[in-house]
């Protein structure tokens, strides 16, 4: 947050949402060329690092983390740099270089942990020198510091001590066996320094939650707090046993995801096309050559790619251990099977980036050996991702532009003057922070975010800043209602509640635009079962947003035209005023039920 603030700022007079948008795409571009640099330095062929860097930055993932406002295309950026500087530090034994890549594995834990999945390959990397010879201190000073910033990221002191342990015990048998006895214990003296100044960014949290930002998740206040929001404490722990989902499935929803990265176009849906199959078929054994070519060519580098694609590949399924897929598994597990709310290709952009590097080896090696004029052909083959993913990863229009903020400014439409607004997930919460943070928009709505009710520095927060006591040892939202009563404020609930949690608030509820609102007089009941709808506010927020198209239906990321479809609702409920549709669609459609 602190490195998008700063760079809005230095961008000057952009909007907040595209300048932030633009410093991932930025970092994207500046990782394809640290990857060129990676490839052209193996193989030694620029045109082959040419190849390999629009492969990788085509591929739909990647360039998917590119054009949103997410921390994965820093940390694709981290991530190898942390490869770069362990090439460095394996090739020249300089202690700046093995310092740097130390620096880039701690400082996964301020910008990503995932950016930790690269750490085992720089280890590869920095442990052996270009007669592949081994470094074995060296490779137990960095392992020690993966551990120990693995262990600060989950919050889980044991696994800190003993990544510490580790480099402190390197340090010791070092500094014994060395002559003169300090020189042995330097380097791991020089990497503890770096260490410790790639984590002072989290410093920074205690800082700004003394100021009480908009944005103060956990509230960390104390340092107690820090270590809570840096290991991500709210989300649970993860687990390796029992799978969440069968393996064979969580295995087959990476393939899933494989076959999405490099012809979209063809079919943007999550099933499989015997057209955009086929290219992806194509491409693997353009990947399998390069790779081939590339162990032929430098064993080192081969070595380091080959453990960044194990471990974001296989060692994310394994560590990972989702739910069954948000597309895949129905019909093959009981019903009433978890699934993840959305698709979770991001996780494994390292693993599709690393295939796009040996597929541009390889198109440009095939291409070489038919006839070297063949090269840019080579290039044009790798970079066929770009052409084939365009039209299924251009943002620029439609919904894909500006849908988000229609949606924000949509559920805040109809709320009250004053009124506390119950969202119920980060697919309305997000948009409403976005809307009233950034836009300025409806500030005396007071958002209220039902799964943080649950949590006391959110209870707090609420108390601090608008007088709304939710502490209760019963259920928080009857306490938000309650509370929102005592200060005379209206009570509304956005469209993407589910009807249980209007029962859990009690009371009667009308639609209003995009919100419910206490039921009066002016509503019209569609049918018994469903609650009033405001027929002349409908009619206003119909002219105010129109009816918007719809995303495809099969789309892969089902969220924007579910986001979009209750925009539509109002127009819905008027057609069935008119007599135009059944009731029911607008029942199950829109929340209603």
């Amino acid at each position: 947050m602190t490195l998008a603030r700063a760079w809005t700022l230095g961008l000057g007079g952009l909007p907040t949402a595209r300048a932030v948008n633009l410093l991932s795409a930025a970092a994207t571009a500046l990782a394809a060329g640290a990857l060129a640099l990676f490839v052209a330095r193996a193989m030694g062929r620029a045109s082959m690092g040419l190849a390999a860097a629009l492969c990788a930055g085509g591929m739909s993932t990647v360039w998917s983390s590119a054009t949103v406002t997410e921390a994965y295309a820093t940390a694709l950026l981290l991530a190898m740099g942390m490869l770069l500087a362990a090439e460095r530090a394996g090739a020249t034994g300089e202690v700046r270089w093995l310092a740097l890549t130390a620096y880039a594995m701690a400082l996964a834990v301020p910008v990503h942990l995932s950016a930790l999945t690269a750490a085992p390959a720089a280890i590869v990397l920095a442990a052996q020198d270009r007669d592949r010879a081994l470094r074995h201190r060296d490779a137990a000073i960095l392992l020690g510091v993966a551990i120990a910033a693995a262990g600060v990221g989950r919050a889980s002191v044991a696994v800190s001590v003993a990544g510490i342990a580790i480099v402190l015990f390197v340090a010791v048998v070092a500094a014994a066996a060395a002559r003169p006895p300090r020189e042995g214990g330097r380097h791991a003296a020089i990497v503890a320094c770096a260490v410790v100044l790639a984590l002072t960014p989290c410093a920074i949290l205690i800082l700004r939650a003394a100021h009480d930002p908009a944005l103060n998740e956990g509230d960390p206040t104390t340092w107690s707090a820090v270590w809570e929001v840096v290991g991500r404490r709210q989300y649970g722990d993860f687990a390796l046993w029992p799978r969440h989902a069968p393996l064979w499935l969580q295995a087959a929803q990476f393939f899933e995801y494989m076959d999405w990265q490099v012809a979209l176009s063809l079919a943007p849906r999550a099933a499989p096309a015997v057209a955009r199959t086929a290219v992806t078929l194509a491409f693997l054994g353009l990947g399998a050559a390069g790779c081939r070519a590339h162990r032929r060519a430098d064993r080192r580098s081969w070595r380091a790619l080959v453990t960044l694609f194990a471990c974001a590949s296989v060692g994310l399924v394994l560590y990972l251990n989702f739910n069954a897929g948000y597309s895949l598994g129905y019909g093959l597990l009981p019903e009433g099977t978890a699934h993840e709310v959305r698709e979770r290709d991001y996780f494994f952009a390292l693993a599709f980036w690393t295939w796009g590097a040996w597929v541009g080896v390889g198109a440009v090696g095939l291409a070489s050996r038919i006839d070297r004029r063949l090269v840019p052909a080579g290039v044009a083959i790798a970079a066929l991702p770009v052409a084939l993913n365009w039209r299924a990863m251009d943002l620029a229009r439609g919904v894909g532009r500006d849908g988000a903020r229609t949606v924000a400014r949509a559920l805040l439409w109809g709320a009250p003057r004053d009124a506390v607004l119950v969202a119920v997930g980060d697919h309305d919460t997000f948009l409403l922070w976005y809307a009233q943070i950034v836009e300025g928009a409806r500030p005396d709505v007071t958002v209220a975010s039902a799964p943080l009710l649950y949590a006391d520095w959110y209870d707090a927060e609420l108390a601090r800043r608008h007088g709304l006591d939710v502490h209760s040892t019963g259920d928080p939202l009857h306490a938000l209602a309650d509370a929102a009563r005592r200060r005379g404020r209206p009570l509304a609930i956005a469209i993407t509640a589910d009807s249980g949690t209007r029962a859990a608030l009690g009371g009667a509820w009308m639609l209003r635009g995009l919100t419910f609102v206490p039921a009066d007089s002016s509503g019209i009941r569609p049918t018994p079962s469903m609650p009033a709808v405001d027929s002349a506010a409908a009619a206003a927020f119909v002219r105010e947003f129109g009816v918007p198209a719809l995303p495809p239906e099969d789309a892969i990321d089902g969220s924007p035209r579910s986001m979009i479809a209750l925009v539509r609702c109002p127009a819905a409920y008027l057609a069935i005023a008119r007599g135009a549709v059944a009731a029911d669609s607008l029942a199950s459609s829109c929340n209603l039920r």
